[in-house]
């Protein structure tokens, strides 16, 4: 987000977990709420690294196994640095990235980086305005800035966005879709007039996708005559692969009173298509969200303003500590920050609250049927301010919440909390150390802000649904930001049912359905017959209309459903037992 200046910004003490499940509270709240405070653009600034002192070598901090009986253990298995200041040369680096086949991706404000997901190591680097010149759209203005990326498994592709040209009447949203499931070859990219009548420019984009589209919403500031808006962008995904973007609608002019701040289109891991769910902030103190959607046809979709989402009201996050006497780290608000995700029909967002005096993040889960806060709660620190927060969920339960964290005895780190959710109630580890901060911090913006953030990033492994990665900011070394890109791992769950054939036994062999200790095609082919045939011995798995999480999942109902075979494949794809 902007703000233009020489440089470029953009003990562990028992942890309190603050939960709400059950009902939503109705809330009686006026449209006119949204007046707490003005929004503020916050353009990324430049700095000269040459500048700042170069970090020592950092050493990595093995993340402590503190555990409920609740979570499953996690364990950590990749762990490595990213981009730094020297490679971005902004702060704050708006840390980015996402997880895929082959490579991880970190999209940050001036640098675009692909790692090999085995080994950490880095395959191809640019600067972020380099990235979107090879992609055919060239940036205009200062610099691009504000990216965001993610991982499509459904059409093996990246997508990506940022927007250029900030605080001026020329800016624009960049959109690109790379050519294969391999992002280092190539992309084909897109640069969109942000505001057809020049009166706004575009700051903190953000972008959600599901089985039709790739949406892309904006702040929009007044360049002069105008006033504040909200702008949104679909765009079809068959389209974006085919290299084209001739299908796209614009919306512009949202109102903040109508759609609130910050629109947040979700990240649908359900497959499912339009009409796609926008979450935003409304107005946290006085404990609303807004809800909206995006409705069809793809190729003049509309967005049209929901009710409001009564939550817990929290005030602000204050600036969060750090050792030593320089000037306490921004944690940038209540807003939604990171990807809003739906997975197994829930909506799960997290944000940055004031809990006790300290930063913490609030998490939240909602009925999208119901526009109601079903759980949420709050993950606090005696100790520790966290903020920044970004979720990931799979069809298992398992989640996890990367953040920033700091305090008065804590350089600024990268942290993690391992939650389950088993169909009823959500529970959460305590924090992980993912990469300890080495030094303090201080690089003041234009606003005399100690800017961090401006948010993270937390993904799912496309290979196996129980491996989370993450991308975080920590502190290298005095006044110098590092990123920090880790695998977080939950164990997989004994499923006998997976393994059914000796291998490579065939239909009417002698030796099918003969477990044999090994999981393999035979496997699958001997269910999906059994299925089919409705051989209720083998087939029939779960209660029907069970889903994972759910209580009786797993539980043999006398009837044979698509629940039965979603089970066994989900069974089958994560290796059981």
């Amino acid at each position: 987000m902007l703000d233009v200046d020489v440089l470029r910004e953009k003990g562990k003490n028992a942890m309190f977990v603050f939960r709400i499940a059950g009902p939503a509270v109705s809330f009686a709240v006026s449209a006119s709420l949204y007046a707490q405070v003005a929004p503020q653009p916050t353009i990324p600034e430049q700095v000269d690294p040459r500048s700042i002192v170069q970090p020592a070598t950092a050493i990595h901090e093995q993340p402590p196994q503190i555990l409920p009986t609740a979570v499953p253990a996690v364990s950590i298995g990749m762990n490595f640095e990213g981009a730094d200041l020297n490679d971005s040369g902004f702060r704050p680096p708006d840390t980015m990235g996402a997880i895929g086949p082959a490579h991880f991706v970190e999209l940050i404000n001036g640098t675009y980086a692909v790692y090999d997901r085995n080994s950490g190591t880095l395959v191809q680097m640019t600067s972020l305005d380099q990235f979107w010149t090879n992609a055919g759209a060239t940036p205009q203005g200062n610099f691009s800035f504000d990216p965001r990326v993610v991982y499509d498994a459904s059409t093996s592709r990246w997508f990506a966005c940022a927007v250029d040209a900030g605080a001026t009447t020329f800016s624009g949203i960049l959109v690109a879709v790379s050519v294969s499931s391999n992002p280092t070859l190539g992309w084909t990219g897109f640069r969109i007039d942000a505001d057809t009548d020049n009166q706004q420019w575009a700051d903190f984009p953000t972008m959600g996708i599901d089985a039709d589209a790739l949406y892309v919403s904006a702040n929009m500031f007044a360049t002069g005559g105008g006033s504040f808006q909200l702008n949104f962008w679909v765009f079809p995904k068959a389209d974006l692969v085919a290299g084209s973007i001739a299908n796209m609608t614009a919306i512009e002019g949202l109102s903040i009173n109508n759609v609130g701040f910050a629109l947040q289109p979700v990240v649908d891991l359900d497959g499912s298509g339009l009409p796609a769910p926008i979450l935003a902030d409304f107005n946290t103190p006085a404990g609303v969200a807004v809800r909206s959607d995006v409705v069809g046809p793809l190729n003049s979709a509309g967005v049209t303003p929901g009710p409001l989402v009564g939550f817990v009201p929290f005030s602000s996050p204050p600036d969060a500590d750090q050792p030593g006497p320089k000037q306490n780290i921004n944690t940038g608000g209540n807003r939604l920050g990171s990807n809003v995700v739906l997975q197994g029909g829930f909506m799960w967002a997290v944000q940055s609250v004031n809990s006790g005096g300290r930063s913490a993040i609030r998490w939240l889960r909602i009925d999208p049927n119901t526009n109601t806060v079903v759980e949420e709660g709050v993950l606090s620190d005696l100790s520790l301010a966290f903020y920044y927060p970004s979720i990931a969920v799979n069809d298992f339960g398992n989640i996890v919440i990367g953040c920033s964290g700091s305090g008065a005895a804590q350089f600024v780190s990268a942290y993690a909390f391992a939650g389950q959710y088993d169909g009823v109630s959500t529970l959460f580890t305590t924090p992980i150390l993912l990469r300890a901060g080495v030094s303090d911090y201080l690089l003041l913006d234009s606003s005399n802000r100690n800017r961090w953030g401006d948010y993270s990033a937390t993904t799912l492994d496309p290979n196996n649904p129980r491996h989370f990665w993450t991308i975080q900011e920590f502190v290298a070394g005095a006044d110098f930001w590092s990123t920090q890109i880790t695998e977080i791992i939950f164990p997989a769950v004994a499923c006998s049912p997976a393994d059914l054939t000796t291998q490579g036994a065939g239909v009417g062999d002698p030796g099918f359905g003969v477990p044999d200790g090994l999981i393999t095609a035979a496997d699958i082919n001997f269910y999906v017959n059994a299925w089919v045939t409705g051989s209720l011995a083998i087939a029939d798995l779960t209660t029907q209309g069970a889903g994972v999480g759910d209580p009786l999942f797993g539980v043999p109902d006398g009837l044979i459903t698509a629940a039965d075979i979603n089970f066994y494949v989900n069974m089958w794809v994560q290796g059981c037992p």
